[in-house]
């Protein structure tokens, strides 16, 4: 940020890509990357949880979609950590 003689700030190079980063446009929305994962993990065990009360079968599912979660969301802390360190 610069400012002038009239104390009027301007910006001295695009950070809009800094700001935005790890956010995704959908539309005219703008909504965090990480939506879609809870979106998509949420249905999933939703599903699965619902199938589990009912049918026996389905718990390995429910097993395997919560490791997966656990490993996406833990990679992207980890990513956005590392980021954050440079």
């Amino acid at each position: 940020m610069v400012q002038n003689n009239y104390g009027i700030y301007s910006a001295v190079k695009e950070s809009a890509d800094l700001v935005l980063e790890g956010y995704a446009r959908v539309g005219s929305a703008v909504v965090p990357q990480f939506f879609f994962f809870a979106l998509l993990f949420t249905i999933l065990i939703g599903f699965f949880s619902f199938a589990t009360l009912y049918l026996s079968g389905f718990a390995p599912y429910l097993v395997a979609v919560c490791v997966a979660m656990i490993v996406v969301f833990w990679y992207e802390t980890l990513r956005l950590w590392r980021k954050l360190a440079v």
